[in-house]
């Protein structure tokens, strides 16, 4: 008996590719697992690792690859912060930025900065 839901795959050559979320895509992993008996011919269907699949339906997993997101039919993410300012150039895309005390912006070179290159220049290391 069909449950209707469709995987991105879809089980007729002439069914176009559907957007999920990560909610439907582990709902519909678990009906096809309970369907089949085990992941292999799960990702038999999928045309994806049996490992990858357990973890999207069993874990907490979502998978960030755009390959492996567009192969499961989910929307592809991108974070991207564009920031403008003086030291910065406008439209500059960085993957993070962050604002010295000071008020001025900069982009890290280590996560435990938090001021600055003016406020905060970079030393060499004593040998």
């Amino acid at each position: 008996m069909e449950t209707g839901i469709l995987h991105p795959l879809g089980e007729k050559a002439n069914q176009k590719p559907v957007q999920l979320s990560i909610e439907q895509l582990r709902e519909c992993l678990r009906e096809d697992h309970k369907r089949l008996g085990n992941w292999r011919d799960v990702s038999y269907e999928w045309k994806m690792p049996p490992g990858t699949l357990c973890r999207i339906a069993e874990r907490a997993y979502e998978p960030k690859r755009p390959d492996i997101r567009r192969c499961l039919g989910l929307p592809i993410v991108s974070t991207v912060v564009v920031v403008g300012g003086e030291s910065i150039p406008d439209g500059a895309q960085v993957y993070r930025a962050d604002v010295c005390p000071c008020g001025q912006w900069y982009i890290s070179n280590h996560p435990r900065r938090k001021r600055c290159f003016i406020c905060s220049p970079y030393r060499r290391r004593v040998k």
